[in-house]
């Protein structure tokens, strides 16, 4: 509905709201500056697994995630 909109636009999804990301993983990516799934799609896999907890899976899963939400 228009009323979850501000005036930047649609409320944008957590990093919560994507598939794989659990609370400490949404931890560690904001650890890292990372806030939004527009944030996490910019990153690559390489990145994703510099992140403490992340695993080679677990980053594919979630940078498909956020491409998927930053697309819609």
């Amino acid at each position: 509905g228009e009323a979850e909109e501000t005036a930047a636009g649609p409320a944008e999804a957590k990093l919560e709201d994507l598939e794989g990301v659990g609370p400490k993983v949404a931890a560690a990516l904001r650890a890292a500056g990372c806030e939004t799934p527009s944030d996490l799609a910019k990153l690559t896999v390489d990145d994703l697994r510099k992140i403490e907890g992340i695993g080679k899976k677990t980053a594919e899963k979630i940078l498909e995630a956020a491409k998927k939400v930053a697309a819609a």
